[in-house]
């Protein structure tokens, strides 16, 4: 064997776990983390306790690990384009964002999906969704979210 041939069978398979590392837990950790969502149609700070999941390790995650979700909390997920409800332990609402920060569907009170699958029997998702805002189930209704809306997030 060439010593090209060495360095490459030998090194090639740590170079692309390093770089599986850093995709799932790192990349995108640099990007701004918003604490808050206004509402441009009301004039109104609307959410005052955001969560932002930006890697990919985040945004499998979800609200996977929440037993529930207070009702002034949401989980913005970007990028995403569609979501599932597959071992969630709570009803949600879920607000779909295009990438001029537009509300562009709602769905409210999705319930749980069973966790007796391997993969989610149902997937939600809105043509041209660039992230996905998760709220406590009558949420949407509290804050008054409506197709439309143009969102700000501080």
């Amino acid at each position: 064997m060439d010593f090209i041939s060495i360095i490459i069978l030998h090194y090639l398979p740590i170079l692309f776990l390093a770089y599986s590392m850093y995709m799932i837990f790192i990349h995108n950790v640099r990007r701004k983390k918003y604490t808050t969502i206004e509402n441009k149609r009301l004039g109104q700070v609307v959410i005052t306790k955001l969560t932002c999941a930006f890697t990919l390790y985040e945004r499998l995650t979800g609200l996977l690990n929440h037993s529930s979700l207070p009702i002034d909390e949401a989980l913005l997920i970007e990028p995403a384009h569609r979501i599932h409800t597959k071992g969630m332990h709570f009803p949600i609402d879920v607000i779909f964002i295009d990438k001029t920060n537009k509300v562009i569907g709602i769905i409210e009170n999705i319930a749980p999906e069973e966790n007796i699958r391997i993969f989610p029997k149902k997937q939600y998702s809105y043509k041209g969704t660039r992230k996905v805002l998760e709220l406590a189930s009558l949420g949407a209704k509290l804050y008054d979210f409506r197709v439309g809306d143009e969102l700000v997030f501080i």
